[in-house]
């Protein structure tokens, strides 16, 4: 009789299982133009992957739409449909597609149709509706990144993370290994923060991003 009370009192005061430290993806670029840069995944204080470079849209970073606005008084563009840019901010990461899946599924980018910036699976037989999309079947494997998740007309579409070894239309790209590494390491619910080198630092305070120096940015001579 008395064990009993001892046994739901030790119950009660066992503590819960940790919750996992949410994964931060950071893609930092020497500037707004530029077109190639790194990529490393954090967990808390840990790095879980990288520093792996990267290639970026052809004509570098523009600002996207994401999990958080544009910063006021911030310069660089904003993300415009075919500005062959990547989108900069704060942005979830989606579903991952695989080529052996993807036979009949294309990414509309046509921002006159009502599926723009959605993935649909194109049944045989079916005629699109729409009068541009990129074939999923173009992709090993090609996760989401969710830029313009209210599918804004002409803001942009189809941004994905996937491999390359050039600089591409708008999304982020790793060479075969380092992607596989990388989704080997991937959790749900990770984030991707791709920013300038300038405005990470600027922006790490107030966005609480991971340190600086944990992706490899050296700090400026006055924050020393």
């Amino acid at each position: 009789m008395i064990l009993l009370p001892l046994l739901l009192s030790l119950l009660a005061a066992s503590p819960t299982a940790p919750r996992a430290t949410p994964q931060t993806l950071v893609v930092t670029a020497p500037g707004w133009d530029a077109d190639r840069g790194q990529a490393t995944l954090i967990a808390g204080d840990r790095v879980l992957f990288g520093p792996a470079p990267v290639h970026l849209g052809a004509r570098g970073l523009a600002w996207g739409l994401g999990l958080r606005r544009r910063p006021g008084r911030t310069d660089g563009p904003d993300k415009r449909e075919g500005d062959r840019r990547s989108p900069a901010g704060i942005f979830a990461i989606g579903t991952r597609y695989h080529r052996d899946g993807a036979a009949h599924t294309f990414c509309v980018d046509d921002a006159a149709s009502q599926q723009y910036n959605t993935i649909v699976r194109l049944e045989t037989g079916s005629k699109p509706t729409w009068n541009s999309a990129e074939h999923m079947r173009e992709y090993r494997v090609a996760v989401v990144v969710e830029h313009n998740a209210a599918r804004i007309p002409g803001r942009g579409s189809c941004i994905f993370l996937h491999e390359s070894d050039r600089a591409t239309a708008g999304c982020t790209a790793l060479a075969p290994r380092d992607l596989d590494q990388l989704l080997a390491r991937l959790a749900p619910g990770a984030r991707l923060v791709q920013l300038p080198e300038a405005a990470y630092r600027e922006l790490a305070a107030p966005w609480n991003l991971p340190s600086p120096a944990l992706v490899g940015l050296a700090p400026h001579d006055d924050e020393e």
